[in-house]
């Protein structure tokens, strides 16, 4: 019996029941018959079982020290997160994403709650320690808003478990190993947690994407932008996009998409018709902070508020004062007390 509390994307029947659902959801969309020429190819259930497919792309762990054991004691679960564990590594196993190992190296792992069930997560911090970084020229944020604002439709896409189809390097695999209630196992595709599978992605959705025009790749999202009002020319660019896809073997997550739409939420902003603007529901947390009373509530609110800087001119100047409350003390729950000016500087900002 299937438990109530098991991930979306475990069993294969109801990853198919949820994504009926999605589909339904797009069945007004005017895109709706051209999605549904990639439905076995790109939008599917969940990712096919077994290895991505073989690409110039591979995610690989370059060490610091290879003599060096990248070993962690495992802390101790309670019964329920041990099952959880060994019914997902169960479940990774089947999917042949895992396979078991005799590494030197070993990872722990742990659960975090979720709204809904757990998520199985490894502690790579030893590895991270000993991996020589990777230098990958990134697509800045602004960039790809600057190139899509002020287009007419816009769409959306974000990969399925997007480290899962990337192959790991077979010389790295060893490196990947993690402790679970059932054994030690390790990674034939790139974990999450590691630090230069981000850059790993980037390289892969950049390079495949890099020649349309009106596509922009961040990571795992992928954007399609058309400036003509003529809704034929957005058809076609995106069925540009979902052939690169459907050529290399990548996967979308349906619910996650937005397509033929006026405006889209991109990279943490909104991107639309009339340019860039702010996503709301940050800017309601903002108007809601309280008066911070300690240094460490004033650090809090000042590194979300570095949001809006772009969007703000006078961002410098509301902000000046009370940056010079934090230079006083170098303690986290110091009180801080506004004057008039700063409070209503803390008010106009």
């Amino acid at each position: 019996m299937q438990r109530q509390d098991q991930p979306d994307n475990v069993v294969t029947a109801k990853a198919q029941q949820y994504l009926e659902t999605d589909w339904e959801s797009f069945r007004d969309n005017t895109a709706f018959n051209l999605l549904k020429e990639y439905e076995d190819s790109v939008f599917r259930p969940e990712l096919p079982e077994g290895l991505p497919e073989i690409r110039e792309i591979e995610h690989r762990i370059d060490v610091k020290d290879p003599n060096r054991a990248m070993y962690r004691q495992q802390w101790r679960q309670s019964p329920e997160q041990q099952r959880e564990i060994v019914q997902w590594v169960v479940d990774m196993v089947k999917k042949k994403l895992i396979r078991p190992s005799i590494s030197p190296h070993a990872a722990p792992t742990f659960c975090v709650r979720k709204p809904v069930g757990w998520r199985i997560v490894h502690d790579y911090m030893y590895l991270n320690s000993n991996t020589i970084r990777q230098s990958i020229p990134t697509t800045r944020k602004e960039d790809i808003l600057d190139a899509m604002s002020g287009a007419f439709w816009f769409s959306t896409m974000d990969l399925m478990s997007a480290y899962y189809q990337v192959r790991m390097r077979e010389e790295d695999i060893k490196f990947t190993a993690f402790q679970a209630p059932n054994g030690l196992w390790e990674y034939l595709v790139s974990p999450m947690g590691v630090c230069n599978a981000p850059a790993t992605m980037h390289r892969l959705t950049s390079k495949n994407f890099r020649n349309l025009r009106n596509t922009k790749s961040f990571y795992d999202d992928i954007n399609v932008f058309t400036k003509s009002p003529k809704i034929d020319d957005h058809f076609k660019a995106l069925r540009g996009t979902l052939d690169i896809l459907c050529e290399n073997k990548l996967y979308v997550k349906l619910s996650k998409c937005v397509f033929c739409a006026e405006e889209i939420p991109c990279l943490g902003d909104f991107v639309g018709r009339d340019g860039v603007r702010m996503d709301p529901d940050k800017v309601q947390t903002i108007k809601d902070w309280p008066v911070p009373r300690t240094q460490e509530e004033l650090h809090s609110f000042l590194g979300l508020t570095g949001y809006v800087q772009r969007f703000c001119p006078e961002y410098a100047s509301l902000t000046a004062s009370m940056f010079t409350l934090l230079k006083k003390k170098n303690e986290r729950n110091a009180k801080v007390h506004f004057n008039d000016e700063q409070l209503k500087n803390f008010k106009g900002l």
